[in-house]
């Protein structure tokens, strides 16, 4: 069930009985000269398109975006930083937790966030 594709109500008929979200991140940078920018966030995408039909946890939209400073120099590579990709997450985490979920599974697809994410 993705949220972006349910109405407020269903978002609050969700958190009625269930308490647990799945959060998706990823990184749009630099993989070289034959892989697209987007491989660490089309990853989590292409997992949670497989997941989907599998569960009944609300799936929230992939960030995009991630910790990348090693590979900023390279055009189209993004990076947020690990000071505003924390506070990104406590951000949406904590709306998530206003709403009802207790529970938050974050599924990763760049190693640059782990550190970020653990905090």
């Amino acid at each position: 069930m993705r949220l972006e594709y349910l109405s407020w109500v269903e978002v609050k008929d969700y958190f009625e009985n269930n308490n647990m979200i799945l959060l998706p991140i990823g990184s749009i940078e630099c993989h070289g000269k034959h892989m697209p920018l987007g491989t660490d966030y089309l990853i989590p995408q292409k997992i949670i398109a497989l997941l989907e039909p599998l569960t009944d946890i609300l799936i929230t939209p992939v960030i995009p975006y991630g910790c990348t400073e090693s590979l900023s120099r390279f055009p189209g590579t993004i990076s947020l930083g690990q000071d505003v990709l924390l506070s990104l997450l406590n951000r949406v985490i904590a709306e998530f937790v206003r709403h009802g979920a207790r529970k938050v599974i974050v599924l990763n697809g760049h190693s640059g966030n782990g550190n970020t994410i653990e905090q």
